[in-house]
């Protein structure tokens, strides 16, 4: 608990306050660390590859994808579809049914999920430029929670 809380502090003092939301527990908003799917501070967000983090966003309800064992977080609600980040659920997806069944179930609401998982960087290209993107990997259903859903 201690090393989340830690790992918290840090990543507010490296990402600053532009358009964030606030905590949830010890679940830091996707907005601290990304905007449109990409790495707010590249330098700083380089720190925290391969390490556990634990992130709150909203459900992307255009991409949710069964087969492919991922879905979509935005870090604002009113995000444009499509600029999320992407989380990629490891392991069988027979371990995810019931996941998928109640992401699915969602319609077209963007509800809140709370995640534990690993952070991972990504060369993002844009026409001349590119950016770090920001993919979050997952090895249980356990480590997802959707707020107000059981």
């Amino acid at each position: 608990m201690m090393r989340y809380l830690l790992s918290f502090f840090f990543l507010i003092s490296l990402f600053g306050c532009s358009k964030t939301l606030p905590p949830i527990g010890t679940y830091i908003s996707l907005s601290t660390i990304t905007s449109n799917g990409v790495a707010k501070d590249e330098e700083n967000i380089k720190k925290l590859e391969g390490k556990v983090v634990q992130v709150w966003g909203f459900i992307d309800p255009s991409n949710i994808f069964t087969e492919e064992n991922c879905f979509s977080l935005f870090a604002l609600k009113d995000d444009d579809i499509g600029m999320g980040v992407n989380i990629e659920l490891i392991g069988d997806k027979f371990l995810y049914i019931n996941l998928f069944e109640k992401l699915n179930g969602l319609g077209e609401r963007r509800v809140e999920v709370l995640l534990q998982g690993v952070l991972k960087l990504y060369k993002r290209n844009y026409n001349f430029n590119s950016s770090l993107g920001v993919t979050i990997e997952v090895t249980t259903p356990n480590d997802i929670r959707i707020k107000g859903k059981k």
